[in-house]
């Protein structure tokens, strides 16, 4: 059985589908399974570590990371692969640095519609330029 189920409450919706249509000015963005969205997103990571200034030198070095960040006492960055936890984490061992916590964030459906529905920031910089 199929039913639709329209809505802007995007919590909800993770939590009652398990397939959705995204649209985008009139036309379908993504439909499908919501496990296939997921993947086509980095996994989004927290760490906290004894040394934030070693870590994120460490973890500036490595080609995996993208997006490193200093929000409040942890370092928050995305990782291209999921193999390059294994680099990480030997980066920062390398680097003298003890490991807290190291958190990996589930992307939610709201932040994985405004990815598919917001323009290009670059690229509207690009055709203004």
């Amino acid at each position: 059985m199929t039913i639709v189920l329209s809505s802007h409450l995007l919590g909800e919706v993770q939590e009652v589908c398990n397939r959705v249509a995204v649209i985008n000015e009139g036309r379908i963005v993504h439909e499908g399974e919501l496990a296939d969205l997921a993947p086509t997103t980095a996994p989004g990571y927290r760490l906290r570590a004894s040394d934030l200034d070693r870590a994120s030198a460490a973890l500036g070095s490595l080609p995996d990371v993208r997006g490193l960040r200093r929000e409040h006492d942890e370092l928050v960055f995305t990782l291209a692969g999921n193999e390059g936890t294994v680099a990480l984490t030997r980066a920062l061992a390398d680097a003298g640095v003890g490991i807290r916590e190291l958190v990996r964030e589930q992307t939610t459906l709201e932040e994985l519609f405004f990815r598919l529905t917001e323009p290009d920031v670059g690229a509207a910089e690009d055709v203004a330029a």
